[in-house]
């Protein structure tokens, strides 16, 4: 969510060493990383399957 938000509306503030758009998508992606991971351990960890 802070990653959406960071590409969304600080596309203006300019930093010396890196842009918060830039940020924010780097952000997005590891997040988007962790929700497949934590589906994929949760579907390998269903009750149903011993």
């Amino acid at each position: 969510m802070t990653g959406l938000a960071l590409w969304l509306f600080a596309g203006d503030v300019e930093l010396p060493f890196v842009t918060l758009t830039k940020v924010g998508v780097v952000m997005m992606c590891v997040g988007g990383a962790l929700l497949l991971t934590g589906l994929f351990q949760a579907a390998r960890a269903s009750p149903g399957k011993e």
